[in-house]
């Protein structure tokens, strides 16, 4: 709801790691960048808020694949103090 008033033609979101914690907030996250397609929560919460398949998870990854961008360890720069 805080974030709703806030009107852009691009939007770009740093976070942790929202999907792992809490499929609310993945939720909230990607209705902020695309309301149109994320517009809603209860939709989003039927179909992945409790996620006992497969076939779930693989879908979930599917439709958000494309507004993530992943980094893990070791693809992390190391020498860097």
């Amino acid at each position: 709801e805080i974030l709703k008033p806030i009107k852009s033609v691009f939007k770009l979101l740093f976070t942790s790691n929202p999907a792992q914690n809490n499929t609310r907030e993945l939720y909230s996250l990607l209705h902020f960048c695309d309301p149109d397609v994320f517009y809603s929560d209860r939709a989003f919460m039927k179909e992945y808020g409790d996620i006992r398949t497969k076939a779930q998870f693989e879908s979930l990854q599917k439709n958000v694949s494309p507004y993530m961008l992943r980094r893990v360890k070791e693809d992390v720069e190391k020498s860097i103090p």
